[in-house]
């Protein structure tokens, strides 16, 4: 009778430890996935994001399609990512292109200098 005891007060114990540890690992989760839906950007925003990215060396910024007269570039920094799309009207990429497959499709390292923005 006595292991009974032990049983019970040993899964009240794994219980609580996995009550503290899931918030934790769901954390972690939503962090590391981050926001895939694009964000819409405009040519002016292009080129301060551009600017911005200049002080950042840690910082990648990939091409990953166009569609619908749009291009889709996504910035990753520091295990962040952040997925925009800018109207191809005015904006040159001396890339490429395809068609865009989502974040996890077919990607293009894009330098800062194969990037055009007419005023």
């Amino acid at each position: 009778m006595q292991w009974q005891k032990y049983g019970a007060l040993a899964n009240s114990v794994i219980i609580m430890k996995l009550l503290t540890i899931l918030p934790l690992v769901f954390l972690l989760f939503v962090t590391a996935c981050g926001n895939n839906d694009p964000e819409l950007i405009t040519k002016r925003q292009l080129r301060t994001l551009m600017i911005d990215s200049l002080s950042h060396s840690a910082e990648s910024w990939w091409y990953v399609g166009s569609d619908n007269g749009a291009h889709f570039i996504s910035i990753e920094r520091a295990g962040n990512s952040r997925l925009y799309t800018i109207p191809s009207e005015g904006v040159t990429l001396k890339v490429d292109r395809f068609e865009f497959r989502g974040i996890k499709g077919k990607r293009v390292n894009l330098k800062l200098n194969k990037i055009k923005v007419v005023k």
